[in-house]
């Protein structure tokens, strides 16, 4: 059927159908809530939580918490190997050697503010560090998180001033062609 100058479309009946597409382009996986990325990530992040507690709890060995004044009972007897001195803890190993393990005991006791501990300490000939304790979520947010950061806003910058798609630092990649309609076969 040649028809000259118009353009006739068939009429179609447009029906809503309760029926899916023929053609589902975004479909569910059936996935179940285990398989969702979601889950995964808590999962890992889950299981990274309890690695640091475990590795935390059984990778430094057998530390026993002993009472501050017996610390100095200890200090006084000569009985300290070295002490590890903090705001909020001070550790270290006994010359005494453990039941069990027969190697010197570790302990650690909370400090009260004593200004004379130091001096006593040195008296009494036990090798002593005064060490100001950061916390592990600090150190992980100052030396990842905040670089990282940084970086992202960096690169964001970066790509807000090359513009948007087509009109960046490519552009001069782009051709300029143009296609014109010749009437007749070649």
């Amino acid at each position: 059927m040649a028809l000259k100058g118009k353009i006739y479309l068939a009429k179609s009946d447009f029906r809503a159908s309760n029926e899916g597409p023929e053609v589902e382009i975004n479909k569910s996986s059936g996935a179940r809530w285990w398989q969702s990325p979601s889950f995964n990530f808590a999962f890992y992040l889950l299981f990274v939580l309890v690695s640091f507690q475990l590795w935390g709890q059984f990778g430094q060995g057998r530390i026993e918490e002993i009472p501050y004044s017996a610390f100095l009972e200890h200090v006084d007897r000569k009985e300290v190997a070295e002490a590890v001195v903090t705001d909020e803890r001070i550790s270290g190993t006994l010359t005494l050697e453990g039941e069990k393990t027969s190697q010197p005991r570790r302990f650690v006791t909370i400090p009260l503010r004593n200004t004379e501990l130091a001096s006593e300490l040195e008296t009494q000939g036990v090798e002593y560090i005064v060490r100001h304790e950061t916390h592990w979520l600090g150190r992980f947010f100052f030396d990842w998180i905040l670089p990282f950061g940084l970086l992202f806003l960096l690169w964001g910058f970066m790509a807000r001033c090359m513009g948007s798609t087509g009109k960046g630092a490519f552009s001069t990649l782009a051709t300029r062609s143009t296609f014109t309609a010749t009437p007749g076969p070649r």
